[in-house]
This record gives C-alpha cells, sequence and structure tokens, in this order.
C-alpha cells in the first residue's frame, strides 16, 4: 500500500492504522517495486537501531545512534535523517519498542535534541505491584 498525498486515504484513517506497519514515508511518490525496496530499506534501518538500543540498554539521542554506527561495522550505515525516521517510527504506536523521553542534551549544531530509550515491558505481576 502507497501513501502518496495523491491517495484517497484522509489522515484520520491513519490514527487507525498500526504505525509500526508504516516504515517507509514516501514523500517522493515512488511505487512498485522501489517503494517496496525502500520499506525494505526502512526496517532493515529500525532493526540496526533497534539492535543498537537493545546492545547498550542506554538512552541515546538520534544523532549519537548515528554517529555508533556510522563508525561500526555496518556496511553503508543510514544517513542521520533516516536514524532520527527509525527513532521516531519505533516509538509511536501500541507495539513502540523505544521512548521518547523527556532528557534532552546538546546534540549537533548546540541545539537540544530529546534522548529515547527501550520502552519497557512488564509481566503482569510487575504491573500489578505499581498500582
Amino acid at each position: 500500500m502507497s501513501f502518496s498525498s495523491t491517495s484517497s486515504m484522509s489522515c484520520r484513517h491513519f490514527s487507525r492504522l498500526n504505525l509500526s506497519l508504516i516504515m517507509y514515508h514516501n514523500t517522493t511518490h515512488l511505487s512498485g517495486k522501489a517503494v517496496a525496496t525502500a520499506s525494505e530499506t526502512a526496517k532493515n534501518q529500525e532493526k540496526v537501531v533497534l539492535d543498537l538500543f537493545n546492545k547498550l540498554k542506554k538512552p541515546m539521542s538520534a544523532f549519537e545512534v548515528f554517529q555508533r554506527i556510522s563508525g561500526g561495522t555496518v556496511a553503508n550505515p543510514p544517513l542521520l535523517a533516516s536514524i532520527r525516521r527509525a527513532c521516531s517510527d519505533l516509538s509511536k504506536g501500541e507495539n513502540a519498542k523505544l521512548e521518547k523521553t523527556t532528557i534532552k542534551v546538546d546534540g549537533p549544531y548546540n541545539r537540544p535534541v530529546y534522548l529515547y530509550r527501550l520502552k519497557p515491558t512488564y509481566t503482569v505481576g510487575e504491573q500489578l505491584s505499581l498500582l
């Protein structure tokens, strides 16, 4: 399914979709095989980002994720904008894997950026103990 500006799907329908399924934002109006390839690339980028969070188990900004990935062993590391999209997408919806914290740190260009962290998961017993 392609989501272009000419799509008959209105914005109100997006709220009913599981946003974790929409990994590639088709702003360049790709179609067919090209959009499928771009979607697969976005999915792989999200896996790389999530793997890093699972490995380090610490809050990080999208820029820090970018620095670690581009300085590491990942062949053809994603662009910073792709890392930001991945962090944002991974922190949305019912099945979010990350959460955006309220903590800001100085990012590139001396501008504050938010940190992301793995979204805590609780067992039923842990949830009940929080009440």
